[in-house]
């Protein structure tokens, strides 16, 4: 059947690099803007991203308005190439286990298309452009340019989603990916790109019940 879709030692590098995982009755609880983790936390707790901002490899200077849409591409033939910046805020100190995810809606209620290959490369930047202010703050404007200084991770903040015909799943998905690949942080940037190899694109409407996010644990 076709592939639907803290760094603490060797074996989480090993885990970054798997594919995306689907969860199926996973015990989550949602907090839009989670200040400290609640006393009684037994379950992982889920941060929607708050702000994605696309980047143009065409276009590097070309500053785009924020949205919530995950919108990533490259073609072979034209070199059309979007690439996103994702921004997560609101995570408490004691945040532990942080992990990338996301959740869609089944065809009826929510939107996601995939075309082509939908792997995905994504890994965290070791900042965050001025640009980038939060959504309730009246949001900005970010360019790739703006976003290449952040980009000095490497590798070991690296791992895989793939989307790869999880468009043609029939009810709603919940799926993570890259346990181990993220350091929890109060505010945490994630930069996705598709390979220059194969041809294909990933389009996921943020609503209520959909969208990515980064879940964690409290220490």
């Amino acid at each position: 059947m076709p592939s639907f879709a803290k760094l603490v030692a060797p074996l989480a590098v090993l885990l970054a690099s798997a594919a995306a995982l689907p969860t199926a009755n996973m015990a989550t609880t949602v907090r839009d803007t989670p200040a400290a983790c609640p006393p009684d936390a037994t379950s992982r707790i889920r941060v929607w991203a708050d702000e994605i901002y696309s980047l143009f490899p065409n276009q590097p200077d070309h500053k785009a308005s924020a949205t919530q849409d995950l919108n990533i591409q490259y073609h072979n033939e034209t070199r059309q190439a979007i690439k996103q910046m994702a921004v997560f805020r609101g995570f408490p100190s004691a945040a532990t286990g942080c992990a990338f995810g996301w959740q869609q809606e089944a065809p009826t209620d929510g939107v996601i298309v995939t075309g082509g290959d939908g792997y995905v490369a994504a890994r965290q930047l070791s900042g965050i452009p001025a640009g980038a202010v939060a959504t309730d703050a009246g949001g900005g404007g970010v360019s790739l340019n703006d976003v290449a200084p952040f980009d000095s991770l490497g590798v070991a903040r690296e791992f895989h989603p793939d989307f790869t015909n999880w468009d043609q799943a029939t009810d709603a998905q919940n799926h993570t990916s890259g346990p181990g690949a993220i350091e929890c942080a109060d505010t945490i940037a994630l930069f996705f790109e598709k390979a220059t190899t194969k041809t294909g694109h990933v389009y996921l409407k943020k609503t209520e019940n959909a969208g990515i996010f980064i879940d964690y644990t409290c220490a």
